[in-house]
């Protein structure tokens, strides 16, 4: 699992990447979260 400051990165990127796209945040952020957890996990 990340912790909070791996999520708090992740977030302020994708806000660069999407700045008036609440929704697509969201999607690329949870993405971003799997992709990192299961690289974590040898995945």
């Amino acid at each position: 699992m990340l912790d909070e400051n791996e999520i708090e990165i992740i977030r302020k990127e994708i806000e660069r990447e999407f700045p008036n796209d609440l929704a697509l945040q969201q999607v690329h952020a949870a993405r971003k979260i799997l992709v990192k957890e299961a690289e974590k996990k040898g995945l």
